[in-house]
């Protein structure tokens, strides 16, 4: 509930793409991350519907200690989590509860492309640890950001006209581009937990 702008709506876009497949789902629950630590009666509630599968949609700190609690529960079950939990700290404190855990992302960190390979290596060097997909991200925004603002000499007046005006961006993977809805237009990539690290 503390995201749920995002939560709901990949709950909802989840739910419908699911069903439509025949696919059933046994049951959605929303929680506060920042008031809520008992995962263990919520997934005790949940298990009796006998799911195949948990879609966790919640950050890398709460996805890591939900993984953990469907393990206590001796729950095994495929086991899924958003980009929002795509961070070392997810894998931190997933442990072991993880080593099944599947993603879906838009962001390829194990790319070898000299634009992510740089910004990786300035990375390391200024903040002596490597970047996550989230700092990337956050690079790649004001890369997409800094063209139209350029067109606006830096205003925010019809800044929306001149995002929409420029077909295609280079990004840190590769060119990126958006549909007249905003939405973002790029590979999406399945990511796995083996070994404790993320491979794509």
């Amino acid at each position: 509930r503390d995201n749920a702008a995002y939560s709901e709506g990949y709950s909802q876009f989840i739910k419908e793409q699911y069903t439509a497949l025949d696919g059933r789902m046994t049951e959605i629950q929303f929680f506060s991350g920042t008031s809520q630590t008992d995962f263990k009666s919520v997934l005790t509630e949940m298990k009796t519907g006998s799911p195949a599968g948990l879609l966790i949609i919640a950050s890398d700190l709460n996805s890591g200690l939900i993984a953990q609690n469907t393990r206590l529960l001796d729950w095994d079950m495929s086991l899924f989590v958003s980009n929002w939990a795509y961070s070392d700290m997810f894998l931190e404190y997933g442990g072991r509860a993880i080593a099944v855990t599947e993603l879906i992302t838009s962001f390829n960190m194990d790319s070898q492309i000299p634009a992510l390979l740089d910004f990786s290596r300035r990375y390391q060097a200024e903040y002596d640890l490597a970047p996550n997909f989230t700092a990337a991200q956050g690079y790649e925004a004001m890369l997409v950001l800094s063209a139209p603002l350029q067109k606006t000499g830096g205003s925010a007046i019809g800044l929306p006209q001149a995002l929409l005006s420029i077909q295609k961006f280079n990004g840190l993977i590769g060119p990126l581009s958006f549909d007249s809805y905003g939405v973002i237009q790029r590979p999406a990539y399945l990511v796995k937990v083996k070994n404790g690290l993320f491979v794509t």
